[in-house]
């Protein structure tokens, strides 16, 4: 079919209207005076006209619809005055301007109201769906356009609403130069602190800017009889501290106790103030950077889990990391003062999937986000969070993924040094990519695509590789592990529907590992910047004609470890990388460990005499791994399996089954120096009154895998006594005295200043700036964007028409916008849909002037013309549309219908104020939507803000 001009559609609007081209000022009961033309909505509809060749499915997209958008794609306009034809207004010129473009504007959005509309019809296909956003989008577009040109004389119409200047609600965090503990005690302030009680040992070094390093040690035996009083305490470190010439200084930070309240049936009783609350603070400097160290330490051992009632009516649970001292030997295994600490999470933490310890006794955690984490806002109906806890429990940073749709993460690893971390995961979203590749570079959103990400120890986001499937069945790639090799390389190892780049289709869904071989190359601009260069330099893709997948990595030198399931059978292969950029994956070994009837690997290691340690959960005792330390008893158990190198079976090899009377499974594992740290559940009872038919402790244990003797072992309850542990990491050396003190191993003073580090945007993000009538100018946020940066960016945009001011509050820095110079209108607009970075600026979309705080204020003389002693106009008026509406789905569109009827609403109010006088026009002199139709725009922007998972703000 050929494409319609949309001046038939505005006549075919016309005419159900009963609107003529010659049509006189008069109507029934609601008309106005002779002198205005009467308006297409006051008419009434005309029964031969609304038997329109429209279709009704609701699968179907009506005809007049299609029309429209089939109109908008071949280039015409949605608002076109020349069509709209007024009469009844005399000789006014510029009145008769302004009902002409009034109605021109009606039209369109009443248009662009029914593609919305059309949207909101259940099983409409992707292609339908797909097909009405893109016209809506182009309208919402034209809608920007038409109003950019100012076409109203006398008042403004604003397409959201303006503003005298606007603030960025993200405050990226300043350097903070003090450290506070968790409290150490309660009571009064001379009393004796636990926390300084026993043998407490400990020293600081600290490293001056200049690289050199002073270590004071701290002894408190040295007070001897000395009561342990904070004062006491404080007064002998900082007299060390002085006399080795340091500027840090150590201090107390108080808590007062507050008052609590109680309910008693119908009473509401306030109890006493508790006692007063003392934590240690040091106060530093960034000349100084501090490390602690004792002189006797124990292995630290750090579980993530979810604690809790997870499905019903009334899911309480909660994510949770918590610190374990692996020397110690419980009496009561189910206590709270076994552990460390137990850190919550964060309700927008959804699955802990990950952790890792680094050098510096740092713990990275993994998490799935699908709200806030740690105030850091998502774009996506699901993120990945990757969240830097020190020794001590104390949050360092969060990075999120940056996806705009969807993205999930499933696996962890830090580099030898400390210096790098990576994650992996799958995402239905496009991410930018961070480093220039050999890869293809995705199409298609749909099916799934596997990523990889690298940061550095501060988080910040050094390249990004994502990995896409051909052929298949809609299956996508899911990256599940990654470990580092040598040399730049880094290992990806998940499951692929198809084939990967490199790779060949088994049949079904196969296993794969890639090798990516990672190097930073200095820019030849001058700059002194870099870039990331990655190259894919191996593949491996394999399995059975069934369903298969790799499960993890483990990489010793040369050799790469995968571990998989392969149609239920558990299988160990090892890969041989050639070259020192890892080129070329040969196989050299692979041992299949048998049917695990029901159960899954937990994790894949490498100990430290180079056997190969594969753990999981198996209903099967007869696994192929050696000779059984511990018999299987039956039911579900865990297992960990000690193998050779080269996976030959040999004497050495050996399997220890970890059962008894209850089931118990293993859900991740790990090793530290020569012991094999597991953790998983054990079924006991349910806790009675929660609906739960089954309980599950969680535990962990140390074993040596080549006896199965178990040197450390702890079982504890979770809340309502479901314990479900996901992932183990051990800090050889972690737990010690400083534990009892509060103190991390590390404090950095200095955290990131980048956008990308402390938003959820992602290089290449934009936003626009539109300087009055001009074409919209992209800013393109960069990797190292910082505030300062991307000021200048926006300012030079706004050809120097903005203003901008970094503000520094006590949570941070912000950075405010403002028009720099009266009479100047700037517009600041969203980025494409998905790339998007004014909302995670907390920047809403809208119009900077000065004239902002006049609106709504009456305009000074109205309309020139013989109108202007007569009318109610305003200086302006805002439509309040914003251009990130979307109709991805039948919820959303119903929101951008809602929001079109308050717009709509909005020009028949400009209608009243132009065509009334002001005594007259009481009820509508700035076009007061009526308190029915309030309430229903309210619910639907509302459902918009929960729907779009953010939002924004603007002063």
């Amino acid at each position: 079919m050929g494409t319609l001009d949309l001046s038939v559609l505005n006549n075919w609007y016309n005419a159900k209207a009963g609107v003529s081209s010659g049509a006189s000022g008069s109507t029934g009961s609601g008309s106005v005076a002779s002198t205005a033309p009467t308006p297409p909505w006051q008419i009434k509809t005309s029964t031969s006209s609304s038997s329109s060749s429209t279709s009704t499915s609701s699968t179907s997209i009506p005809d007049q619809v299609s029309a429209l958008m089939r109109s908008l794609a071949a280039g015409a306009k949605l608002i076109d005055p020349t069509a709209t034809k007024v009469s009844g207004t005399g000789a006014d010129t510029d009145a008769t301007s302004n009902y002409r473009n009034l109605f021109a504007l009606y039209q369109g959005l009443n248009n662009l109201q029914s593609i919305a509309k059309a949207a909101t019809a259940k099983n409409l296909s992707d292609a339908q769906t797909q097909q009405l956003q893109k016209a809506f989008q182009t309208g919402l577009q034209q809608l920007q356009s038409y109003l950019g040109t100012d076409p109203f004389k006398g008042f403004d119409v604003y397409q959201t609403q303006p503003a005298v200047n606007v603030t960025t609600s993200l405050a990226i965090p300043k350097e903070k130069d003090t450290y506070t503990t968790q409290p150490l005690y309660q009571g009064p302030a001379n009393g004796v602190v636990p926390g300084f009680q026993g043998n407490v040992q400990f020293s600081v070094t600290a490293t001056r800017a200049s690289g050199a390093q002073v270590t004071v040690d701290f002894d408190l035996n040295d007070l001897g009889s000395t009561p342990r009083t904070f004062g006491n305490v404080l007064n002998y470190m900082n007299d060390k501290m002085q006399a080795a010439g340091l500027a840090t200084r150590f201090s107390d930070s108080l808590t007062p106790g507050k008052a609590s309240t109680v309910q008693a049936g119908s009473k509401t009783i306030t109890l006493p103030a508790g006692p007063d609350q003392y934590s240690l603070k040091i106060v530093g400097t960034s000349a100084e950077t501090l490390a602690f160290s004792t002189p006797t330490t124990d292995p630290a051992v750090y579980v993530a889990q979810t604690a809790g009632i997870t499905t019903g009516a009334k899911p309480d649970a909660v994510r949770q990391l918590v610190k374990f001292d692996a020397s110690a030997t419980p009496a009561d295994p189910s206590a709270v003062n076994n552990q460390v600490f137990n850190q919550s999470l964060g309700s927008g933490v959804s699955k802990v999937t990950a952790t890792a310890t680094a050098s510096d006794g740092s713990v990275y955690v993994l998490a799935n986000v699908t709200g806030p984490v740690n105030g850091q806002s998502i774009q996506a109906n699901q993120d990945v969070a990757l969240m830097k806890y020190d020794s001590a429990g104390n949050l360092v940073f969060t990075r999120t993924l940056g996806a705009d749709t969807s993205a999930s993460g499933y696996g962890l690893a830090v580099s030898a040094d400390g210096s790098q971390v990576a994650i992996v995961g799958s995402t239905v979203d496009n991410l930018s990519a961070t480093a220039t590749s050999n890869a293809t570079t995705p199409t298609s959103t749909t099916p799934p695509q596997g990523f990889v990400s690298v940061y550095d120890a501060s988080g910040n986001e050094e390249w990004t590789q994502q990995i896409q499937a051909t052929g298949g069945t809609g299956g996508g790639v899911q990256a599940n592990s990654v470990a580092f090799g040598s040399n730049g390389m880094v290992y990806v190892a998940g499951q692929v529907d198809g084939r990967i780049l490199g790779g060949s289709s088994s049949g079904g869904q196969d296993a794969f590992v890639q090798g990516f071989h990672a190097v930073s190359k200095p820019l030849n601009d001058g700059s002194g910047s870099s870039q990331w260069v990655v190259t894919t330099t191996a593949t491996s893709q394999f399995g059975t004609t069934g369903v298969d997948r790799a499960t993890d990595l483990a990489v010793s030198g040369s050799a790469v470890y995968v571990s998989s399931m392969e149609n239920g059978q558990a299988v160990v292969r090892r890969l041989d990388a050639a070259g020192v950029t890892g080129t070329g994956l040969t196989q050299s070994a692979v041992r299949n460990l048998g049917a695990l009837q029901g159960g899954a690997i937990a994790g894949l290691a490498v100990n430290a005499d180079g056997s190969v340690i594969v753990a999981g959960s198996t209903h099967n005792g007869a696994l192929n791994a050696g000779t059984a330390t511990q018999a299987y008893v039956g039911g579900e158990e865990a297992f960990v399996a000690n193998l050779a190198a080269d996976l030959q079976p040999a004497a050495g090899d050996a399997v220890t089954y970890l059962g008894g009377s209850a089931d118990q499974n293993a859900t991740a594992v790990t090793v530290s120096n020569g012991k094999v740290y597991v953790t998983g559940q054990i079924a006991t009872a349910p806790l009675a009154g929660t609906g739960q038919t089954q309980g599950w402790n969680g535990y962990v244990t140390a074993l040596d895998p080549t006896t199965g003797q178990v040197s450390w072992s702890q079982q504890y309850q979770g809340q309502d006594k479901q314990a479900a542990p996901t992932s183990i990491a051990v800090a050889e050396g972690g737990a010690s005295v400083l534990d009892q003190l509060g103190l991390p191993s590390t404090i950095s003073w200095a955290p990131s200043q980048e956008l990308v580090a402390n938003t959820a945007m992602r290089p290449g993000d934009q936003l626009y700036v539109q300087n009055g009538t001009g074409k919209p100018i992209a800013v393109t946020i960069a990797a190292d964007d910082t505030y300062e940066t991307l000021a200048k960016k926006i300012a030079k945009a706004s050809n120097y028409a903005i203003k901008t001011t970094i503000l520094p509050l006590t949570t941070g820095s912000t950075l405010k916008l403002a028009p720099a110079y009266p009479g100047v209108q700037v517009t600041l607009l969203p980025g494409p849909l998905g790339h998007d970075a004014l909302g995670p600026l907390g920047i809403a979309q809208g119009v900077l002037t000065a004239s902002a705080s006049k609106e709504g204020s009456a305009a000074p003389g109205g309309d020139s013309g013989p109108l202007a002693s007569r009318n109610s106009l305003k200086n302006g008026y805002s439509l309040k549309l914003s251009s990130s509406l979307t109709l991805a789905n039948p919820a959303r569109a119903l929101a951008a219908s809602g929001a079109l009827s308050g717009a709509i609403a909005t020009l028949k109010g400009i209608y009243a104020d132009m065509s009334t006088p002001p005594s007259q026009n009481k009820a509508a002199t700035s076009g007061t939507v009526p308190t029915y139709l309030t309430n229903q725009i309210a619910n639907y922007q509302a459902a918009l803000s929960r729907l779009q998972g953010s939002s924004s703000s603007s002063s």
